[in-house]
């Protein structure tokens, strides 16, 4: 996915702390390097988001799988929109 920063934030080195597991969504980015978006997501990813400065938010739903949500700021008619 195009623009995507780490999936998650490296914890501090702590030598006392056990590691924390990873989610099925980590692990699926690792071992894919991504997620493989159909052309519709794709699309629309590059038509609204690519290129401009955006939040992504990932999760895993039971039913439908690994969600990712991406928000950007824009002002329209004088008014900030999410």
């Amino acid at each position: 996915m195009y623009g995507c920063s780490d999936l998650y934030e490296d914890d501090e080195d702590d030598d006392t702390s056990p590691p924390r597991k990873k989610t099925v969504i980590e692990e699926q980015w690792e071992k894919n390097q991504g997620f493989e978006l159909t052309s519709v997501e794709q699309e629309t990813y590059e038509k609204y988001f690519y290129g401009t400065e955006h939040w992504n938010y990932f999760t895993n739903d039971e039913d439908l799988g690994p969600v990712i949500l991406s928000i950007k700021q824009e002002t329209l008619n004088s008014r900030d929109q999410f």
